[in-house]
């Protein structure tokens, strides 16, 4: 792999607060043709960045600007409505911010929670085919979400829960948070504190805090704030971004790949409680089947039984007309079987 140039972190700001040299990839490409969709990953020699996030987190948009593209390219189609316009897991090979030393395979996936949908399995179904077949390894997971509205609800709870099936408790090492959605000028980020009062950073913490605490995990996860609308005529909002972009990029080439080969096919719950009912549904059928079964052998043997009296009432009065017993016959003959 070859690796984006490195240099001193002392132009801009470091969301993660660490030193030294770092890893840079700016974009310096325009008018290269530098991205490919893909049917498969395997074997490129790229590292690999997948994507994950409620529908309406940006995800696409975060795809194409990660690519060096604007947030509404159309290489990862984005919606601006609530309902997902990525609808199957696609590949792309692309150079990292559009720089040609920074080859990678970029991965974009459906968002669980569409409200147009109610095919969660399937979705997890297709993912997993992808992966297993499609994919050889993942060394970096990027977790979306909405910074105008980070909430950790059921629905993202129940998204983290299949990727940590999927992978088992190593995932959560190679997990990065990026808050979208939110503007980083001076401006807007004196506003959000004054709103909340607090710091973004200090509501990014918490909202870090939540995750472990939900998932019993201490792995120490980073989180980056990523405006894929970013104002690129604002400086401040520019540095932002680039510094976002570099720390994103120097995870992602730092973390081993993840196998995929092992990957657990997990449902969600929505799906689970789905098959809970329809095997309650075979029960009921069974046991309907065998009440059934008992109650047409009950009526067969009352049947038999008024057929058997029958019968004896017939010989009998046969037998009491042959001996001459008429007064005894009438009374007979007024039983009601």
């Amino acid at each position: 792999l070859l690796q984006c140039p490195a240099y001193k972190s002392s132009a801009h700001p470091n969301p993660w607060q660490s030193v030294g040299r770092r890893h840079t990839c700016t974009n310096n490409m325009d008018g290269i043709r530098d991205f490919a969709p893909k049917l498969d990953v395997i074997g490129n020699g790229r590292k690999k960045l997948l994507i994950i996030g409620k529908t309406g987190t940006g995800k696409s948009s975060l795809c194409n600007v990660i690519s060096g593209r604007k947030h509404n390219a159309s290489l990862f189609p984005a919606s601006a409505s609530a309902e997902s316009c990525t609808q199957h897991t696609v590949f792309a090979d692309v150079f990292f911010n559009r720089n040609k030393a920074c080859p990678i395979s970029l991965i974009d996936t459906i968002g669980f929670d569409d409200p147009s949908k109610d095919t969660d399995a399937q979705i997890i179904a297709e993912l997993v085919d992808r992966l297993k077949n499609d994919c050889d390894f993942i060394n970096l997971f990027v977790i979306a979400v909405n910074g105008q509205n980070p909430r950790l609800d059921a629905s993202l709870i129940g998204m983290i829960k299949i990727f940590e099936g999927m992978f088992s408790k190593q995932f959560w090492k190679q997990v990065v948070i990026v808050f979208t959605r939110m503007p980083m000028d001076r401006k807007n980020k004196n506003r959000r504190k004054e709103t909340t009062g607090e710091t973004d950073d200090e509501l990014a913490l918490k909202y870090l805090q939540v995750i472990e605490q939900q998932f019993n995990e201490k792995t120490n996860l980073k989180y980056l704030f990523l405006d894929a609308c970013f104002d690129q005529e604002d400086i401040e909002e520019k540095a932002q971004f680039e510094s976002a972009m570099n720390s994103l990029y120097e995870s992602l080439d730092s973390f081993p790949g993840l196998p995929t080969s092992q990957v657990k096919q997990v449902e969600t719950e929505h799906a689970t409680l789905r098959r809970e009912i329809a095997e309650k549904e075979r029960e009921r059928e069974m046991m309907e089947e065998a009440f059934g079964k008992e109650v047409a052998g009950l009526k067969q043997e009352m049947s038999d039984a008024k057929e058997q009296s029958a019968a004896q009432i017939a010989a009998l009065r046969d037998a009491m007309r042959r001996m001459g017993k008429k007064n005894w016959l009438q009374r007979i003959v007024t039983l009601d079987f």
